[in-house]
């Protein structure tokens, strides 16, 4: 399943002017609840976030758009693909996330990679896999999809695309947690 961010051309610019007045604007700590994995893992599994993201601002506006969904999500995130791995293996059967976001192009471990080392996690076997990257490359879809992700994502441009991905995102996480 790809699930396309493209905005019709009529809206473009005003979403762009949107979009750069939006990354302006600092996010309150208070209104985001994450967790970096510094220290315990005490965490809800039933509405937690994994997300691998090393762009800031990609990851607090999917974050925040996610949140604005649904207030009880909270996130896991990483940086890098190796402490993403790292990460997901510590996580105890109990803690595991309803859903698991990838950026395809992460320092030191691509999202592929990443998907390739949990296939060998069979705890991970059920939870729902999305990669996401700028880049809509057949290739990179393909290869993706073939390593268990259940959806490639072309991150969209503009706010109102990151807002439908990240309602279709938190469906997805609800999904998993009635059924």
């Amino acid at each position: 399943m790809l699930i396309s961010g493209e905005i019709s051309t009529e809206n473009f610019y005003t979403l762009q002017a949107a979009d750069r007045e939006y990354k302006s604007k600092t996010i309150p700590s208070n209104r985001l609840k994450t967790n970096s994995l510094k220290g315990d893992l005490h965490i809800n599994n039933k509405l937690t976030v994994f997300l691998a993201e090393d762009d800031a601002d990609d990851q607090e506006m999917l974050m925040e758009m996610m949140k604005a969904e649904d207030e009880r999500l909270t996130f896991v995130t990483a940086s890098t693909g190796s402490k993403a791995v790292d990460i997901l293996r510590k996580m105890e059967n109990d803690q595991l996330p309803c859903l698991i976001i990838l950026d395809y192009n992460l320092p030191e471990m691509s999202g592929a990679e990443i998907l390739a080392k949990l296939i060998d996690e069979p705890r991970y076997k059920d939870t729902v896999k999305i990669v996401w990257s700028t880049s809509n490359s057949p290739i990179y879809q393909k290869k993706c999809m073939e390593l268990g992700a259940q959806s490639y994502i072309v991150k969209p441009t503009g706010i109102a695309g990151i807002k439908a991905i990240a309602k279709q995102l938190v469906e997805l996480c609800l999904k998993t947690q009635t059924s």
